[in-house]
């Protein structure tokens, strides 16, 4: 059940560039969807580093790191959902 949270929530990045393309103009829409593409390529660091730092500093077993890595990763991934239903096309 683990892994279908994950793959499912692992998607959600895709969504990103529908709404783009829903929510700016045509004129800008080619320049927020490369700013959203750097932002997914620096997000994956921030990630790594984020879930590397839990798994120096936390005193738990592996079982437990783990589970707590990928909470961290269905964390981002339901922050990611809240923003990308934020603002609208006006």
């Amino acid at each position: 059940i683990a892994f279908f949270i994950i793959g499912f929530a692992s998607i959600t990045h895709l969504f990103t560039f529908t709404d783009i393309k829903e929510k700016t103009t045509s004129k800008y829409c080619a320049v927020a969807m490369s700013i959203v593409n750097l932002s997914e390529f620096v997000g994956v660091g921030v990630i790594n580093l984020f879930i590397g730092y839990v798994f120096e500093n936390i005193n738990v077993n592996a079982i437990d790191l783990y589970r707590i890595s990928f909470t961290v990763f269905i964390g981002m991934s339901i922050i990611a959902i809240i923003a990308g239903h934020i603002g609208s096309k006006k």
